[in-house]
């Protein structure tokens, strides 16, 4: 969010689309603006997070920001 905070879930881009922006190194992925947009293109649950929640990940739990649309 604008204070830092993870974003617990994001269910459609409309509500984020003003606070993701696109990449400002070359990224040929289109940022994470193009990231979000895609995971709740699929219709399937998806988690962002960085490699400090990947254990709780694997272990059933639900660190940084679930996409679900």
């Amino acid at each position: 969010d604008l204070d830092g905070a993870v974003v617990p879930e994001i269910g459609a881009f409309e509500d984020v689309h003003d606070y993701l922006g696109g990449s400002d190194a070359t990224d040929v992925t289109g940022g994470m603006a193009a990231k979000v947009r895609t995971l709740l293109d699929t219709g399937v649950p998806a988690h962002v997070f960085g490699p400090d929640g990947l254990e709780e990940f694997l272990s059933g739990g639900s660190p940084g920001t679930r996409i679900d649309s």
